[in-house]
């Protein structure tokens, strides 16, 4: 959301005011919406109402519902068994899916399947080997397409595929034909390091990315793991990172030595914080701990240690078994029919995670 501010408005006089808050089916950790206002507190007062709309629960009846804009995820009770007509997969009892407006099982090794981008027809531990919408973009088709349920890492050298993980070789041959390969050694082309054989990358700052041995200092890169431990990528050549307390770009959090990252406020180097240090996310804390952003205060902290009603953002804040949801530790299955989720495994029994209108 954006809002705007008439020229007159001197920056002096503005202010962004930050409101966190749990959007109950859109997303079970805390979101910001920045509000860019005048220091007035009808502006604030809009504004919190706007956020506190965002969050409430609508009403649900018989799948349709009037104060839910369609697409709005809801829990709703499946119904519809195999062979039975239905609009999604929320329509279908527990592990059917819905497919050509009718529910089906999903398909086993050697059924046709259907994928689109990374959803699958196929039962859970299989993949499905699309083929028939080539070129695919890095594993990925651009619409709904058909293939073949596969275990991963069955197909053989020279077999067609769209994705790395059907190759026993773990590399697919993205840059020519669409085959399984070999991994590849220097020079040849490639699409992602995946693809190149161990201790080398695949660059991008050549005419065609092509594998390449990990950079040396002043030695050209694209990203980070280009470049050989404990080098960086900066400005496309491998150097070596800023250390502990030397500036930094925060917009590159990572361009620090590889056990340090750049405070986002002090705008230099730090270490990871240690346990109840401070805290933006969990890649600010030492290895093992966790960033709980539910807290009024931010902090590391170990993970699974909060109990139910407890403040979270993320499900590993909480006990092992309960889910982050609505800024709160909650056991699954908590939502009812008719309010808004993001997934099965908020909602009760019987219900899944589906649209409302």
């Amino acid at each position: 959301m954006q809002t705007s501010a008439s020229d007159s408005i001197s920056s002096s006089s503005q202010k962004a005011y930050v409101i966190k808050t749990e959007v109950a089916g859109w997303a079970r950790g805390t979101f910001s919406v920045i509000v860019l206002a005048h220091l007035s507190s009808e502006l604030v007062t809009l504004g919190l109402l706007f956020v506190g709309l965002l969050g409430a629960a609508c009403s649900y009846s018989n799948g349709i519902d009037d104060y839910c804009p369609p697409g709005v995820p809801i829990c709703v009770r499946s119904s519809s068994g195999e062979g039975e007509a239905c609009n999604g997969d929320w329509d279908c009892l527990d592990d059917l899916i819905c497919s050509a407006g009718a529910c089906e099982a999903r398909g086993e090794s050697g059924d046709a399947c259907f994928q689109w981008r990374d959803e699958s027809s196929c039962a859970e531990g299989l993949l499905c080997n699309f083929t028939d919408c080539l070129p695919c973009d890095y594993g990925h088709c651009q619409a709904e397409t058909k293939g073949v349920c596969v275990s991963p890492e069955t197909l053989d050298i020279g077999e067609t595929c769209c994705n790395d993980r059907v190759c026993t070789t773990g590399a697919c041959n993205f840059a020519l034909d669409y085959t399984c390969q070999e991994k590849g050694t220097v020079g040849d082309l490639c699409t992602e390091s995946a693809d190149c054989a161990e201790g080398l990358t695949c660059n991008r700052t050549f005419a065609q990315p092509i594998c390449y041995p990990l950079g040396t200092l002043g030695e050209p890169c694209d990203s980070i793991p280009d470049c050989a431990e404990p080098l960086v990528c900066e400005d496309q050549f491998c150097s070596a990172p800023p250390s502990i307390g030397e500036p930094c770009n925060p917009l590159h959090i990572f361009e620090c030595g590889r056990e340090l990252h750049c405070d986002i406020v002090e705008s230099i180097c730090v270490e990871p914080g240690r346990l109840g240090e401070a805290c933006v996310d969990s890649y600010a804390c030492d290895a093992g701990l966790v960033c709980n952003r539910g807290l009024h205060v931010l902090y590391c902290e170990k993970p699974h240690v909060h109990d139910l009603g407890e403040p979270c953002s993320r499900d590993d804040n909480c006990r092992e078994g309960m889910i982050c949801g609505r800024g709160s530790c909650n056991n699954p299955g908590y939502l009812d029919e008719g309010e808004q989720c993001s997934d099965d495994i908020e909602c009760g029994q019987g219900l899944r995670c589906g649209e409302c209108g």
